[in-house]
């Protein structure tokens, strides 16, 4: 159940950050704590049996998810450029030159 939890809660986690994502500023994470108010499978354990175990299993997701599962990186604020076009240039110059050093001797 655990992991099942702590697995939703990632998803979540990855869902408002993406749908964030046309921002300027990237917003800060979504907490177990708020995140809990908020599900229904916890709010489904503490109404069917007690508020202490919506407790613990809150901060079972928080320890599980700092010691066991790696959080999702923040996104990238740099685009990184990979055209193709400007590597092959590159080789093809360098190709060339080494060529050219060799007819040359």
């Amino acid at each position: 159940l655990l992991s099942i939890l702590t697995d939703i809660f990632m998803r979540d986690r990855l869902d408002e950050l993406v749908s964030n994502q046309g921002e300027l500023v990237t917003p800060p994470p979504i907490q177990v704590s708020d995140w809990a108010e908020k599900n229904k499978y916890i709010q489904h354990l503490v109404k069917r049996y007690n508020k202490k175990l919506g407790d613990i299993m809150k901060s079972s997701i928080d320890s599980y998810g700092k010691r066991i599962v790696p959080r999702f990186p923040p996104m990238q604020r740099r685009k990184i450029m990979d055209d193709l076009t400007a590597i092959f240039r590159y080789f093809k110059a360098a190709t060339q030159f080494i060529h050219k050093l060799l007819v040359d001797g």
